[in-house]
């Protein structure tokens, strides 16, 4: 599952570490928006996944509710992001949705590979503030369709792509790649110039602060 179009040698790749069920990622979403305006025709982007939930940690939601009370206080104490009561009072208080990472990644990066990079940031941005906002489970084909339809990404070919039959296994080798290329926290970024990935940006940071560094990187 990689962007459709190749990346040019003279412009490098800033390639997102990325989860939609990770909370400081749905904290990050105001300074990635504005981070692809300040870059926007400098750098081409890439969503990367390595899945924050998987193995033991994939459990019932209410097995991790404290742990996420408390992630969303320092969420909303350093960001502009809040946390919806479909989430809050829905999702998170039923307690029986399972947490796990890999089909929501599986859409991010699906609609990365059919649609290219710029709607899978689309589509990845607008899963985690529903999943967030509204308490929209992240493996719902009801939920993906909606993001698809509010991302105009073609519903109907994804979710058919989602649906096949590989396309979890295929996932699970993007998120083996992705972690031996160095992504393993989230939201983290890295400049790709075709010789590794260069950390950049690790945790969730102003949007000053993540383009300063950045900026840094790229004049290096």
């Amino acid at each position: 599952m990689s962007e459709k179009r190749p990346s040019s040698p003279a412009e490098p790749t800033l390639v997102y570490g990325f989860d939609p069920i990770c909370g400081w990622c749905f904290g990050f979403r105001t300074a990635v928006a504005s981070l692809r305006k300040s870059l926007a025709g400098r750098v081409r982007w890439r969503v990367a996944c390595g899945g924050l939930v998987t193995g033991e940690r994939i459990t019932p939601i209410a097995q991790t509710r404290e742990y996420l009370e408390r992630g969303m206080v320092m969420v909303e104490a350093g960001t502009d992001a809040r946390f919806g009561e479909g989430f809050t009072k829905g999702l998170l208080a039923h307690g029986t949705w399972v947490s796990t990472s890999e089909p929501g990644c599986r859409a991010v990066l699906l609609v990365q590979s059919l649609e290219g990079s710029d709607k899978a940031l689309d589509f990845g941005d607008e899963l985690s503030r529903a999943f967030y906002g509204e308490g929209r489970p992240t493996d719902d084909v009801d939920s993906l369709e909606r993001v698809a339809k509010k991302t105009k990404v073609d519903a109907r070919r994804l979710l058919e792509a989602w649906s096949a039959p590989g396309a979890e296994h295929q996932t699970w080798q993007a998120f083996s790649k992705a972690r031996a290329e160095g992504v393993i926290s989230y939201p983290s970024m890295f400049l790709d110039r075709g010789r590794g990935l260069e950390p950049v940006v690790s945790g969730c940071l102003p949007a000053d602060e993540a383009l300063a560094r950045i900026e840094r990187s790229l004049a290096s």
